[in-house]
């Protein structure tokens, strides 16, 4: 699984596997129109996904927040650098 997957167009698609969450949220603030976070939708395979941008060269600092039925925490954090 390749997190995150930027396209031609510069559109980021970030994934997490999490098949037991009821709910997953993409959060960095940094990251160019996702302000408060992005809600995710879960494939029947159990990999959650979502896209933004286009998003233009530079490195962002990201986050998952993965709700399990004992409450929300952070499941894996990423610093990535999207290049030109």
């Amino acid at each position: 699984m390749i997190s995150p997957d930027v396209s031609a167009d510069r559109r980021a698609t970030f994934r997490i596997l999490a098949a037991k969450a009821e709910a997953v949220r993409l959060n960095g603030g940094d990251i160019p129109g996702n302000g408060r976070g992005a809600e995710m939708t879960k494939d029947t395979n159990g990999v959650w996904e979502v896209t933004l941008g286009p998003i233009g060269p530079g490195a962002y600092r990201y986050h998952f927040n993965v709700g399990w039925s004992g409450g929300n925490r952070p499941a894996q954090s990423g610093d990535e650098r999207i290049e030109q």
